[in-house]
């Protein structure tokens, strides 16, 4: 059985080995049931397969909120539907004058997300933002210090950000 890659420091300079490790380690953390590590293999990945195919961000984001949707940690859930939500906000801000000269129906909305108008982008985002903050009374107490893998909060900050949902 291959090593299981460390986490510390992808280097983004070579994506496809990025993606290739992040993928064994996205593996490793659903055997062990760590999501905290799934999703920051999940995002490690994303990032790195983005720099390689760029159209691929669309999938990349719906993969994030996939995992979010059956991930049982509340906390790790509301930060994979926050990182969903700024992947979906980063492919809207890079062609938004294009996507906000369409005039679409909201709903239904195209599996392919570079059909999509200015206004379906904007209602995924606030979607994915909800999603992320339906169990704020969950994660309340839940200490970022135990996110750090996901989460990097400055040493002078830390008094003003204690918890996940801060």
């Amino acid at each position: 059985m291959a090593k299981t890659p460390d986490i510390t420091s992808p280097d983004f300079a070579f994506p496809a080995k990025v993606r290739k490790d992040a993928t064994l380690r996205y593996e490793t953390a659903m055997r062990q049931g760590n999501d905290i590590d799934a999703l920051r293999a999940l995002v490690d990945a994303a990032l790195a397969e983005t720099s390689i195919a760029p159209d691929s961000a669309g999938n990349q984001a719906d993969a994030i909120e996939k995992f979010a949707k059956k991930c049982k940690n509340e906390a790790v859930a509301s930060l994979a539907y926050l990182f969903c939500a700024k992947a979906y906000n980063d492919i809207y801000t890079a062609n938004r004058w294009n996507f906000d000269q369409r005039t679409l129906p909201l709903l239904p909305m195209d599996e392919n997300i570079q059909a999509w108008s200015g206004e379906q982008f904007r209602y995924k985002i606030n979607s994915l933002c909800d999603s992320a903050t339906a169990q704020l009374k969950s994660i309340m107490n839940v200490p970022v210090a135990d996110y750090k893998p996901l989460v990097t909060v400055p040493s002078d900050a830390r008094p003003f950000f204690p918890t996940v949902a801060d």
